[in-house]
């Protein structure tokens, strides 16, 4: 084997599949980032949401001591940090816009660069256990502040109607420095989840890039291998292919011959009759020789459909759908109606089944099961076929039966042979069961032949069952 032809073309897919490699590695490798960098972005924005709450309470207890709408104003301008992650939260659970969650992101006083990346890590990680028990927590702080915020308008209510009086101080006090301990919990908690969280993504890193290394140096290595063992069968199939097609052009060359002779016959036939209608004085005679010539350029034309039609079949792409039985077998028998003999023919059809299949493979096989059973009639008796099918497991069975004359027992391994013509009859081209064979094949089906001479015959076309398209 020269190995230079290959060289250039294994080195090509080797650094194909190093590329490949490389880049799942960067692909993961972004992936990854971008969440260590999310999560990290959700503890920035915890710190700006604890320090906007622990100034809201700082300036709320000022504000109970000097009544200053300057104090109250300071209280709610912070409040509004805590409150527009909560505000976020909520647009995602309520899939709003994202300009709206753009807008309560920017309250809470997170950097502009880091919004995409908070949405995302939650619209994508949002069903992970980490991001599940960040958001509980998250959940438990928006309410404290909730009820932070509530104290604090309630004791603006209060001192606006001059009723301070009427507030306990010390309570209200006790109550916002519990809610700021609790709340403090709650920040700590959060930041620790998700720190948790980034830490062990960055851990995985580590392991899936040592992993990704190995599968790229050993990948490679391994496909040179698998390369060079390729190159060493594609040689053998070649030599193979090249036996495959020299018997190819030698059943081609059978296939011309038997052709070219059997469309010569008529041909010749037809000579001879004309011949005998030149010298023929008997004007008697004249019908017969005609019919004789009909019966000639009939089996011609037979012929000549039928290298068509397996020209055609062998052609045609599969178009499997829903198959209704008899409409096909009715369109072939009002197709057969002038057929020869059809009028001396009792044929039964039940077919109440649908199949999805290829309808014009079906039409091919059927019609020539059927003009068979119509040609190969035995006329001392009355002539009779049945076509019927019913459902099986895996799919369903058609049955074209007849009493007809029968094919002999050492005959019937060889119906399917393209040419084959029984000694005993001289009306068929030896094409028609061939193709049969070969549209069966096509449409992956079954077709098994039961017989016996003088009897009768059964075809059985198994199709299975497949969904539709």
């Amino acid at each position: 084997m020269n190995w230079k032809k290959y060289i250039n073309k294994s080195s090509i897919v080797l650094l194909s599949v190093i590329a490949l490699s490389s880049m799942a590695l960067i692909f993961f490798n972004y992936y990854v980032i971008k969440i260590t960098a999310s999560t990290r972005g959700y503890i920035n924005g915890e710190s700006n949401y604890s320090k906007g709450q622990k100034d809201a309470s700082k300036y709320l207890l000022q504000y109970l001591e000097s009544e200053s709408e300057s104090d109250w104003k300071l209280y709610q301008k912070n409040m509004l940090i805590p409150f527009g992650p909560r505000d976020f939260r909520l647009a995602l659970l309520n899939d709003s816009s994202r300009a709206e969650m753009h807008r309560a992101l920017l309250q809470g006083r997170n950097h502009p660069d880091d919004l995409d990346n908070y949405i995302w890590l939650y619209k994508n990680f949002g069903h992970f256990p980490f991001m599940q028990e960040a958001v509980a927590i998250w959940t438990r702080g928006d309410h404290y502040n909730e009820k932070l915020d509530s104290i604090a308008q309630y004791c603006h209510a209060m001192i606006a109607k001059d009723e301070k009086n009427e507030l306990d101080l010390s309570l209200v006090k006790s109550e916002i420095i519990r809610i700021n301990q609790e709340l403090s919990k709650i920040e700590y908690s959060f930041s620790d989840v998700l720190s948790n969280t980034s830490r062990k993504v960055e851990g995985w890193l580590r392991i899936a890039n040592v992993i990704f290394v190995i599968l790229i140096v050993g990948g490679s290595g391994t496909y040179f291998i698998v390369l060079i063992k390729r190159l060493e069968n594609s040689e053998k199939e070649l030599l193979e292919n090249n036996r495959k097609l020299e018997e190819v052009n030698i059943a081609l060359d059978r296939f011309a011959y038997s052709v070219s002779h059997d469309l010569r016959a008529p041909i010749s036939s037809l000579k001879g009759l004309v011949d005998l209608l030149k010298r023929e004085d008997e004007q008697e005679k004249l019908p017969v020789y005609l019919n004789m010539m009909i019966d000639s350029l009939n089996r011609q034309d037979d012929y000549i459909k039928n290298i068509l039609i397996h020209s055609r079949n062998r052609r045609m792409v599969n178009d499997f759908k829903q198959v209704e039985l008899s409409v096909v077998v009715d369109d072939i028998l009002k197709d057969l109606i002038h057929y020869e003999g059809m009028d001396k023919v009792e044929i039964k059809v039940d077919l109440p089944d649908n199949v999805v299949t290829d309808e014009n493979r079906l039409k091919i096989v059927m019609s020539n099961l059927i003009s068979n059973a119509v040609k190969y009639r035995d006329d001392k008796k009355v002539p009779k076929i049945e076509i019927y099918s019913k459902r099986q497991k895996g799919g369903t069975l058609i049955t074209v039966k007849d009493n007809g004359i029968g094919i002999e027992a050492e005959h019937q391994s060889k119906v399917y042979n393209m040419f084959f013509v029984t000694n005993n009859t001289n009306k068929g081209t030896g094409l028609g069961m061939y193709i049969v064979k070969d549209a069966i094949q096509q449409m992956n089906a079954t077709i098994s032949l039961e017989s016996t001479f003088g009897l009768g015959t059964r075809f059985d076309v198994f199709i299975p069952q497949y969904d539709e398209g």
